[in-house]
């Protein structure tokens, strides 16, 4: 499902350009049977708030497990809005005139569902580009609206997140954040035969990323020889 997940983000993100809100039903369900995969596939993330922090992209501390239902009414005001500028292609100007007197019950939709409505620099940047101002062909606001939403919406998801983390959980996304901090999510560069970590090793930091425990209790130390000074969370107190 993970595998899947890697090559179907697109063609969701295609099929939402299309539909919107209308798939919401069906993309959840991805998003549902994606979170199992890797709760059963790799490991299992007990706290909530960071179950959340996997769907964030790698440079904001997440696993990049992004959330088609999520995207979809960004990936339809996107297209929308890459349309109506070359709309002028494609109908006669009584046509187009006739198209705007009766608003898009779509449109409208996408811009009501929460994914839009409820993250204020979202809404503003989606009714700017669909009411207030919209781009015509050569605007470089005609192109690519959909990843300035979509950072717009990482943003606000991320800050939530991180409002509702625990100290541990805010202060290891934040660190994951940084520059490079994500790099060994991916294989080592440059091999003919890449090299991935060790599973095992990729599990415990998968685990210390989101602040989930690798060991019961508290264990010696193999490094400095104390007794009982590592931390469930594999900190050395």
């Amino acid at each position: 499902c993970l595998l899947r997940h890697c090559g179907g983000f697109p063609l969701s993100n295609f099929l939402a350009r299309a539909a919107g809100t209308l798939g919401q039903a069906a993309f959840a369900d991805i998003d549902d049977a994606v979170l199992d995969a890797f709760q059963k596939g790799v490991t299992d993330i007990p706290d909530a708030v960071a179950r959340e922090a996997l769907r964030l992209p790698a440079g904001r501390g997440g696993m990049g497990l992004r959330s088609a239902e999520d995207s979809a009414p960004l990936a339809f005001i996107g297209a929308v809005v890459a349309a109506r500028a070359l709309r002028h292609h494609l109908v006669t100007d009584a046509c187009a005139e006739r198209l705007d007197a009766v608003p898009d019950p779509r449109v409208e939709a996408a811009l009501a569902a929460p994914e839009i409505a409820n993250a204020p620099a979202v809404h503003a940047l989606a009714v700017d580009l669909i009411h207030t101002n919209p781009p015509a062909e050569g605007d470089g606001r005609a192109v690519k609206q959909q990843r300035e939403l979509q950072g717009r919406r990482d943003q606000f998801l991320t800050d939530s997140v991180l409002e509702r983390a625990s100290p541990e959980l805010r202060t290891r996304m934040l660190s994951g954040s940084t520059k490079h901090a994500s790099a060994w999510l991916c294989p080592l560069a440059g091999a003919e035969d890449p090299l991935w970590i060790d599973a095992a090793i990729f599990v415990t930091l998968v685990r210390q990323r989101y602040a989930c425990p690798l060991q019961p209790d508290y264990s010696d130390c193999q490094l400095c020889g104390k007794r009982g000074v590592c931390d469930p969370l594999g900190s050395h107190t």
